[in-house]
């Protein structure tokens, strides 16, 4: 068991077959709690195109974090925090995108999405979006332990805290 705790690849692993759990879980909700097939494509689409945009972006973040880490482990602090500030930067200007361009992004990639769920989405998305950058920051240091600790979160707590926000603020549609 200590090893385990130890092996930051597992650990990685792990959070990989986490990442998608927790997603499977969250589509077994929606279908579940009566949630219409639009609705979930509504919440399928939106959550597709920022994951397609983040990717680009996140990975290139992501891969320059790592490198910079190697060379500045003293800097470490605040090269995460200039990567956290541009992924926030990046789901607000997502957010502002989806807003104006709606028409655009609908042609393209998107089911018509009511415009009422901006403000959740964009909420969800400036909270969310920084997370994907952990697994990079936990690997760099070896914190295989933290690493358990946030595939806990996005098997069960990720789609809990959808859960719990869908029920405080039901996106309509």
């Amino acid at each position: 068991m200590r090893q385990l705790r130890k092996d930051t690849v597992k650990a990685y692993q792990f959070f990989s077959l986490a990442r998608k759990g927790g997603i499977l879980f969250l589509g077994i909700y929606l279908a579940k709690t009566g949630w219409s097939l639009e609705k979930i494509g509504y919440w399928e689409g939106l959550l597709f195109s920022v994951t397609l945009l983040g990717s680009f972006w996140l990975e290139a973040w992501v891969k320059t974090f790592l490198t910079e880490a190697r060379e500045y482990n003293d800097q470490l602090p605040s090269l995460l925090r200039w990567i956290v500030n541009r992924v926030i930067l990046f789901a607000l200007l997502t957010g502002s995108l989806w807003w104006f361009g709606k028409s655009i992004w609908e042609f393209f990639l998107l089911p018509n999405v009511p415009h009422d769920w901006a403000q959740s989405f964009i909420l969800f998305a400036v909270l969310w979006l920084p997370t994907l950058i952990l697994p990079a920051y936990y690997l760099s240091r070896q914190k295989a332990g933290a690493l358990w600790l946030l595939s806990l979160y996005y098997l069960f707590g990720f789609p809990i805290s959808f859960i719990i926000f869908d029920q405080q603020y039901p996106m309509e549609g």
